[in-house]
């Protein structure tokens, strides 16, 4: 069995779509067919009204960063000794640090948090040569702290456990919730939360809110967007007497989106928690990318189909779900 090397090289297609191109299907069996799907090119949109967290080259919005965003490490050496056992897995933990320190920066300033939003905010740390996001790594750990904390108790504690940290509880944190059916302060309590300092919610694939176009509008509209997804390596196999392209998977990671520009190529921005940097992605459904000929039958994972092409990797990232957060920039 022969892998498909999968490279940052472009194959066959780097349009955008709003829904999947037109397949046979036959359970998770996917088969590549001749398409002529409805072309949607987000860089022709001109007069965008923007989120005030923005950073955009221009008045028409087309290349934005996320204010003041940061690129940190899951495995940053400077994290506190005590909790780097959780680095391993730390994609989730970082890219939620990220994310809401991101948020808090670029928040009303008449939004004061409370709890451990406020411990949290509090950490300080001196910056230095070898450490210039200090505080920021302080703040990481704390939600590494809490994090193991969860993991240890939870099964003799139930919700009494200390509890892993998300963006339900920031915004509980910031102004009062009510009528939510769920306890922003337990993890995974709720699947959205809607109160006078913002908006959280969660979706899975497939999900109008999770293809391209969306996402772009979503930043526009003043979201901080992470994504869920899994890797995996493509290879060449047999499958009654088909040539068919098979995935082996590799492992979950979580990235958030930290702008997007004019690339027609990779033209989202991520801040990739195993790497520390700024990466270059797209969202394709481009399935001709992994066959050697048009009777190459594709099985997908799960029947997936979107993902993630990071332009800095040779994998796939099949895309699981979205978890997105805004703050409110006045009040």
């Amino acid at each position: 069995m022969k892998p498909i090397m999968l490279t940052a090289a472009l194959v066959c297609s780097t349009l955008f779509y709003d829904k999947a191109p037109t397949i046979d299907t036959k359970g998770t069996q996917v088969k590549t067919v001749n398409t002529a799907p409805r072309r949607i090119d987000p860089e022709k949109i001109t007069a965008v009204v923007h989120s005030p967290i923005l950073d955009c080259d221009d008045t028409s919005a087309l290349s934005c960063n996320v204010h003041g965003m940061l690129f940190l490490n899951q495995s940053d050496p400077n994290i506190d000794g005590d909790v780097m056992a959780d680095e391993g897995g730390g994609c989730l933990d970082t890219s939620i640090t990220t994310t809401v320190l991101a948020a808090m920066l670029n928040r009303s300033p008449k939004l004061k948090p409370s709890g451990r939003t406020k411990t949290l905010m509090d950490l300080t740390a001196p910056a230095t040569a070898a450490n210039p996001n200090a505080t920021a790594i302080k703040q990481l750990s704390q939600i590494y702290r809490w994090s193991l904390a969860y993991q240890k108790e939870k099964a003799t504690l139930g919700d009494k456990a200390t509890q892993a940290y998300f963006f339900p509880e920031l915004l509980a944190d910031l102004a009062p919730v009510k009528n939510t059916g769920c306890d922003p302060h337990i993890f995974l309590s709720c699947k959205r939360i809607t109160n006078a300092a913002g908006d959280t919610w969660f979706a899975t694939y497939p999900s109008p809110e999770i293809n391209a176009t969306a996402i772009r509008k979503l930043m526009r509209d003043g979201y901080i967007v992470l994504l869920a997804y899994k890797w995996y390596v493509a290879n060449n196999s047999t499958v009654d007497g088909v040539p068919t392209v098979t995935f082996t998977p590799r492992a979950d990671h979580k990235v958030v989106f930290s702008g997007f520009s004019q690339d027609p190529a990779y033209p989202f921005f991520i801040a990739n928690p195993g790497k520390g940097t700024k990466q270059h992605a797209a969202l394709r459904y481009d399935i001709q990318r992994f066959t050697n000929s048009a009777g190459t039958a594709v099985i997908f994972p799960q029947g997936h189909q979107l993902y993630i092409d990071i332009k800095e990797n040779p994998n796939v990232g099949f895309i699981e779900s979205i978890t997105v957060l805004k703050i409110n920039t006045t009040i």
